[in-house]
């Protein structure tokens, strides 16, 4: 059996059509998630922020066992992955513009394809950013370029790789965004999505990030009519960069006008998703779609906002339900393992399809406090590899209507009865009882992941 794993980056429940209150985004996942998905309607993400919520997602463990967080943001392999565990019988794929997952987390997957990279013209010749960073030191220029030419086995095409990014600046925001449509990069990555399922051969897992409602945006007139039919493209944050570390009073634009924004880049993605996966759900495929965690512009990594994220599984034989019961996407990788080779794959957790109950969801915040932190509240990911700075680790525990977060050394109820309160905070002080792994290995961050960093808001 296929699976499809797809993350819309940044995506929150509540800006969703499947959320009752929520706006009119996305009607073509709504429609098909009423007639053949499973709708969970209080699903969580494990971490705030890309490196720790996907490292949750991919180990099925806490960001402080994974060893990927905040504080740290890049795997070191300490636990297997679900690419991993899936090699065995399918063929692994990472399709994704979100450079988190090339810190370590591309490991298992026998291909990836990092979107960003768009100068590369052949992906199967030899990267030159990635060449002359490992290997520029050594020997004459004529030397190392021959070096270079001939790494893969493949010069002439190394060679088109090495003119064309010459001849391109490396940025994440291309000229037209992306797409023909001026929206960034969702049809690409569908394209190739659906080519490689249609080259037969073994199952494919396939995992594919979007970076569509992301930080900063673009839309489409019909979007923009839709969402901002009383103001112009020259009155809206079009292709501003996130200022996530200035407080909302101070940033150089409207929050709420940067929240249509977001809505009418969610309307879309929507109608390009759409399509695809009704493409998809008609085949044996098992597709998952859900998001990393919510939209970070002017909330803190502890809010609704950022923690409460979509989630829908179609999966074959699965009837069309809704599903109200609190649950972490931590519990994704036992659920493809179960319904995929009806094995668990030692994962922990239970599998989402078989969820009657609320379960207990944990978020773990691990980061180095800094003054963004203290001015806005926002976490911070830290800008190099290694820090010696003190760690603050958090926690934000949800189960049913009863939520306790621990938040610098206090905590503090937000709601739920005493029996719920003292199950979670229990949980939660088992959880402090343990270490926290900073990984190991990594570096500075190469040219191109650098510039993208700064483009999405996070150095």
């Amino acid at each position: 059996m296929n699976i499809v794993w797809l993350i819309v980056d940044s995506l929150s429940f509540q800006a969703t059509s499947l959320s009752k209150s929520g706006p009119e985004t996305m009607p073509n996942l709504r429609d098909l998630a009423a007639s053949e998905g499973v709708t969970f309607t209080e699903a969580y993400a494990p971490g705030p922020l890309s490196p720790s919520s996907h490292a949750a997602m991919f180990t099925g463990e806490l960001p402080s066992i994974a060893g990927m967080h905040e504080a740290h943001p890049y795997f070191d392999g300490r636990v297997p992955t679900i690419a991993e565990r899936l090699r065995e019988t399918h063929e692994t794929y990472l399709f994704s513009l979100n450079m988190w997952l090339f810190q370590g987390l591309d490991r298992g997957f026998s291909q990836t394809k990092d979107f960003s990279r768009q100068y590369l013209l052949f992906r199967d010749a030899t990267d030159p950013l990635d060449y002359f960073r490992k290997h520029g030191s050594e020997g004459s220029e004529l030397e190392k370029f021959c070096r270079f030419a001939t790494n893969d086995g493949k010069p002439f095409r190394s060679l088109l790789n090495y003119l064309n990014y010459r001849r391109t600046s490396g940025r994440l925001i291309p000229e037209k965004w992306g797409d023909v449509e001026n929206y960034q990069y969702a049809a690409q990555i569908n394209e190739e999505l659906l080519s490689t399922l249609n080259n037969g051969g073994r199952d494919s897992f396939i995992f594919a990030n979007y970076m569509d409602v992301h930080p900063p945006y673009d839309a489409s007139d019909e979007a923009l009519e839709r969402f901002a039919p009383d103001l112009g493209r020259e009155d809206l944050p079009i292709g501003v960069d996130p200022e996530r570390h200035i407080p909302n009073e101070k940033k150089s634009y409207d929050p709420e006008l940067m929240k249509r924004l977001y809505r009418a880049a969610i309307w879309d993605f929507d109608r390009k998703m759409g399509p695809v996966l009704r493409r998809l759900v008609g085949t044996d495929t098992m597709v998952i779609v859900t998001s990393d965690h919510g939209i970070w512009d002017h909330d803190t990594a502890y809010s609704e906002n950022r923690l409460h994220v979509p989630l829908v599984i179609f999966a074959p034989d699965e009837q069309p339900r809704i599903v109200d019961k609190t649950v972490n996407l931590m519990s994704i990788p036992r659920t493809i393992m179960e319904c995929a080779t009806s094995r668990d794959g030692n994962f922990c957790g239970q599998s989402l399809l078989n969820v009657t109950e609320d379960q207990m969801s944990v978020t773990e915040i691990i980061h180095h406090p800094n003054e963004v932190y203290r001015k806005t509240g926002r976490v911070d990911v830290t800008k190099t590899l290694v820090s010696t700075a003190e760690v603050q680790r958090d926690l934000v525990l949800i189960k049913g209507d009863a939520r306790v977060e621990y938040i610098g050394g206090t905590w503090n109820v937000t709601g739920g009865g005493n029996d719920a309160v003292a199950e979670l905070r229990s949980g939660g002080e088992e959880i402090l009882s343990t270490g926290i792994h900073i990984g190991s290995g990594g570096g500075e961050y190469d040219s191109v992941t650098q510039q993208r960093l700064e483009d999405l808001g996070y150095l």
